[in-house]
C-alpha cells in the first residue's frame, strides 16, 4: 500500500485495536484495564496474593489486541499478571498458606521476566525487590528454581538470545568519564519521573470522563496513537526494535533525537487511556 491508503491504515489500524481492547475490558473484566505489575503488588500486600483468572484472561487479550495493532504499550506488563495469576491458582487451589501462594506468585513474576528479557538474575532481583518487597530463604530458593526453569524452557524455544543482544562493548577509558555518567544517571532519573508523572497526569484526566464509555476512550486513544504514528511510524509497537536500535546505534543522531521524544508521548497516550 502507498499514498493515502496506507496513511488512512496506519491511523486507523491502532484505533480498531483500541477499540477492541476497549470492548473487551468493558465487557469482559473493567479491572484489567491499567499497568499489569501494581495488581500483582496490590495482591501480594494486601489481598492475600489472590489474583483473578478472569482479571488475567481479559488483559491478556486486550493486551494482544491493542499491542498487536501498534499501541506503544508493553508486553512484559501482562505477561508478569498472566504467569502470577497461574502460581496464584495453583497456589488457592492446592489449599496453600497464603505465604507459600505469596511466593507462588513470585515465581511466576521471576519467570515472566527471565523468559521476556532471557535473563534469570534480573528476573529474581524483579520478583524479590519489587513483588515480595523482602527476602527470606523460603521463598528466595523457590524463585532462584522458577527462574532457571523458566531459562530453560525460554532457551529450548526461542534459542539463546538476550531480548537486546547489539549491546556495544564500552570501556572506561579515564576516570574523567565519571562525572559524565553521574550526570547522565541524574538526567535519566528525572527523565523517568517526568514520563511517570506525565503517564498517570493522563490517566487522571481520562478518569474524569466517566460518562465517556470505554471503548470510545481507548479508540481516541488508538486515534492519536496513529497520528503521531503518521510523523514518527517507529513509536507503533512495544519498542523492543527501537531500543535495540537505539542501543547499537544503528540510527542516525537525528532518528535518535526524534524517537526518543516521541515514544515516551505515544506510550503515555497508550497507557492513560486505559
Amino acid at each position: 500500500l502507498e499514498g493515502s491508503d496506507r496513511e488512512w491504515l496506519i491511523i486507523f489500524i491502532p484505533a480498531l485495536g483500541g477499540l477492541i481492547a476497549g470492548i473487551i475490558i468493558e465487557y469482559w473484566s473493567k479491572d484489567a484495564k491499567g499497568a499489569g505489575v501494581p495488581i500483582v503488588m496490590e495482591a501480594v500486600a494486601i489481598k492475600k496474593a489472590r489474583l483473578s483468572a478472569k482479571k488475567a484472561v481479559a488483559k491478556c487479550f486486550a493486551s494482544a489486541a491493542s499491542i498487536g495493532t501498534g499501541m506503544s504499550l508493553g508486553r512484559v506488563g501482562p505477561m508478569i499478571v498472566i504467569c502470577s495469576t497461574i502460581g496464584s491458582e495453583i497456589g488457592q487451589r492446592a489449599g496453600k498458606t497464603v505465604e507459600e501462594t505469596r511466593t507462588m506468585v513470585g515465581c511466576g513474576a521471576a519467570s515472566a521476566i527471565t523468559a521476556a528479557f532471557n535473563a534469570p538474575l534480573g528476573g529474581v532481583l524483579f520478583a524479590i525487590e519489587l513483588i515480595m518487597a523482602e527476602l527470606k530463604t523460603r521463598s528466595f530458593i523457590p524463585i532462584v528454581v522458577a527462574a532457571v526453569i523458566a531459562t530453560t524452557v525460554g532457551r529450548s524455544l526461542t534459542g539463546d538470545v538476550a531480548a537486546f543482544d547489539s549491546i556495544p562493548h564500552y570501556t572506561l577509558s579515564s576516570p574523567i568519564e565519571y562525572p559524565f555518567y553521574i550526570v547522565l544517571g541524574i538526567i535519566i532519573g528525572l527523565a523517568a519521573a517526568t514520563f511517570i508523572k506525565l503517564m498517570n497526569l493522563v490517566e487522571d484526566k481520562i478518569e474524569n470522563f466517566d460518562n465517556v464509555p470505554i471503548p470510545l476512550r481507548t479508540c481516541i486513544g488508538g486515534l492519536c496513537v496513529g497520528l503521531i504514528a503518521l510523523s514518527f511510524p517507529h513509536v507503533l509497537g512495544n519498542g523492543f526494535d527501537v531500543t535495540s536500535d537505539l542501543i547499537s546505534l544503528d540510527t542516525d543522531n537525528n532518528d535518535n533525537l526524534i524517537v526518543g521524544n516521541s515514544f515516551p508521548i505515544d506510550t503515555d497516550v497508550s497507557s492513560g487511556v486505559g
